[in-house]
C-alpha cells in the first residue's frame, strides 16, 4: 500500500513538473505575442497618421490645381 503511494506521488510530481514547463512554456508565448502586438498596433497609429497626411496633400494638390483652373481629372491634361 505504501509503495503504491510512493509511486502516485512521484507520478503526481512528474505530471506537475511536466504543467509547469507546459505553463512557463506558454508564458514565454503569450509575452512575446503582446509585445507583438503592441509593436503592430505602434505601426498601425504610424501608418494612420501616414494616411491621413497622404490624403491631405492630395486634397491640397486637386483644390490647387482646380484654382488654376486645371482639371485634375481632364482626359487631355493626364
Amino acid at each position: 500500500m505504501l509503495g503504491r503511494l510512493r509511486e502516485l506521488s512521484n507520478v503526481e510530481k512528474q505530471e506537475n513538473q511536466r504543467l509547469q514547463k507546459q505553463l512557463d512554456s506558454q508564458k514565454l508565448e503569450v509575452s512575446g505575442l503582446t509585445k507583438d502586438r503592441e509593436k503592430l498596433q505602434k505601426d498601425i497609429g504610424q501608418l494612420e497618421a501616414e494616411v491621413i497626411e497622404l490624403k491631405e496633400m492630395v486634397s491640397r494638390s486637386i483644390r490647387a490645381a482646380f484654382r488654376h483652373n486645371k482639371n485634375p481629372f481632364h482626359a487631355d491634361q493626364i
